[in-house]
């Protein structure tokens, strides 16, 4: 089977070690502990949100050079070797990210107003960045768009691949086959990609926008979308794991 076809094939999720210690730590932020132990978990939360996006990119990275060419140099790779360069940058990134917003939130004054609008304001006003002020599109919203923008190119790139792939396979498949795997999963695989590339994190950064400048009547519109944002993890579960099969195959255990 080649690489590609085995991308095609639908598979039981596997969740990974890191994967779920991303997904408990911010969880883990919101409960009640002794307070000296506060600013250490906020900064923690931080850590951990920004790092589960930047593995989001690397899962829509990765999923695009699944359908490119066999030759593209990142699949010359082992998948041990791919996985420590990607755990490089992931976990790299959002610790610069992380060491930067305590720099400075120790550095700079918070009683001088023009050093606090810089100011993160993780260990002082919540458990998370100070979301109230556009320092927030500094040191969260900025990066998470650069980051969308980029998982929603590799979605368009990804989706060009999977048509080529489709194309490819329809030589070698009977008329039953190509009607069954091209029309019935062409759509949940655009859906599917669309959701994990991070477009419901779109919607927050528009609802903290409509917040910055004040824009009242988006602000109730966007507290939907907000609300939708919460839920995405249940969205995605039912998306992924709530089916027929994979409940069978979890039953069957």
């Amino acid at each position: 089977m080649s690489k590609q076809e085995y991308c095609l094939q639908p598979h039981p999720i596997k969740t990974g070690e890191n994967e779920t210690i991303i997904t408990l730590v911010p969880h883990i932020c919101a409960v009640t502990v002794p307070s000296q132990w506060l600013q250490h978990i906020r900064y923690v939360g931080y850590f951990a949100v920004m790092a589960g996006f930047l593995w989001l990119t690397v899962i829509s990275y990765d999923l695009w050079t699944c359908f490119r060419d066999n030759n593209y140099n990142i699949q010359r790779y082992t998948p041990k070797y791919r996985f420590l360069i990607y755990s490089i940058y992931a976990w790299g990134v959002a610790a610069l990210l992380t060491i930067t917003v305590i720099v400075l939130d120790q550095v700079l004054d918070v009683d001088d107003e023009d050093q606090t609008l810089w100011r993160p304001g993780v260990a002082f006003y919540s458990c998370w960045v100070n979301t109230m002020d556009w320092s927030a599109m500094l040191y969260f919203y900025g990066p998470m768009a650069l980051q969308i923008i980029f998982n929603l190119i590799m979605f368009t790139l990804t989706a060009r691949g999977i048509l080529r792939v489709k194309r490819e396979l329809q030589s070698v498949a009977t008329k039953s086959e190509k009607s069954q795997k091209f029309y019935q999963k062409k759509y949940t695989l655009f859906v599917r990609l669309f959701v994990i590339m991070g477009v419901a994190w779109t919607f927050e950064i528009l609802s903290y926008l409509s917040k910055i400048l004040e824009y009242s009547a988006l602000e109730i519109i966007f507290e939907i979308f907000d609300y939708i944002n919460c839920a995405q993890g249940i969205i995605i579960f039912g998306m992924f794991v709530v089916k027929r099969r994979v409940l069978k195959l979890i039953l069957s255990r």
